[in-house]
């Protein structure tokens, strides 16, 4: 499972801004492979609901680097500094959905015919959004394409590792397409 790093924030970071976009960096070892991989994900910097993915970036970014003091590696760590799991996070998931749940301002997000533990990180956004992206018209192919990774990761040892630069400039070559994906959430 792939997971979210800081690297070449900057580059990548002030290259997008002009597109309205950011790049979400993702490195780690794929299933059915021995060697680190990194992958791009193409995000669009405000969704069609709102949504300010750049402005929440920006201050996770930040306190990673001015008031964690770290420049480089995962975005996400754990008390002892090391890379962390989506399963750490399970538990302060579930009370946030506890807490929308209360406030009952959309009722219809998390349905309360499901039990709150019935959600999980590894599988409840990945299906929420693909569901959205589905219910406000974007194509099957397009939806397929911005899950592609998860085809690459059931593909036992497809490709092998490239360049960050390269993964970039594929990434690009398919940014209207996947960023279809992101805009409609």
């Amino acid at each position: 499972m792939g997971h979210p790093e800081m690297m070449d924030r900057n580059g990548f970071w002030k290259d997008t801004r002009s597109r309205g976009l950011l790049m979400v960096t993702l490195r780690g070892k794929f299933k059915g492979e021995d060697n680190l991989r990194w992958h791009l994900v193409p995000i669009v910097d405000v969704t069609s609901s709102g949504i300010q993915v750049r402005k929440w970036m920006r201050r996770l970014l930040f306190i990673r680097c001015h008031v964690d003091g770290v420049e480089e590696g995962p975005l996400f760590v754990n008390e002892a500094g090391k890379q962390a799991r989506l399963s750490d996070y399970n538990s302060d998931f579930q009370m946030f959905i506890t807490q929308a749940r209360a406030r009952e301002r959309h009722p219809k997000v998390f349905s309360s015919k499901v039990e709150v533990e019935d959600y999980n990180l590894r599988r409840s956004l990945r299906r929420g959004s693909t569901t959205q992206a589905h219910n406000n018209g974007v194509l099957a192919s397009t939806i397929e394409l911005n899950n592609r990774w998860r085809k690459k990761e059931a593909a036992k040892g497809a490709e092998l590792g490239l360049a960050m630069r390269q993964v970039y400039t594929q990434a690009l070559s398919a940014l209207d397409t996947t960023l279809r994906y992101s805009r409609s959430l």
